[in-house]
């Protein structure tokens, strides 16, 4: 279980060299992680909020996890002038 109750923010950056999936990454925009689905498997607090750079994503079940995610208070969101692309 995530002892946070703090709402945090995870950087998501597909394109971005040093993303990857890794529990010690994704808070900091200087090491994101790589895939939108590892983001919200993270954003478990009501208030989160992942933030999507500018990528091409491939979604498949992640979609129906975002919209579950953000029924529960979580938000999606491309960071400050990105226009990344959700498949």
């Amino acid at each position: 279980a995530d002892p946070r109750t703090t709402p945090a923010t995870f950087h998501v950056d597909g394109d971005h060299p040093d993303a990857r999936d890794d529990a010690a990454r994704g808070t900091a925009e200087s090491a994101p992680l790589k895939t939108i689905a590892y983001a919200l498997s993270r954003a478990t607090v009501a208030g989160d909020t992942v933030v999507v750079g500018e990528a091409e994503y491939r979604m498949g079940s992640s979609a129906n996890l975002a919209a579950k995610f953000q029924a529960d208070g979580v938000r999606l969101v491309a960071a400050p002038g990105a226009s990344p692309v959700l498949k």
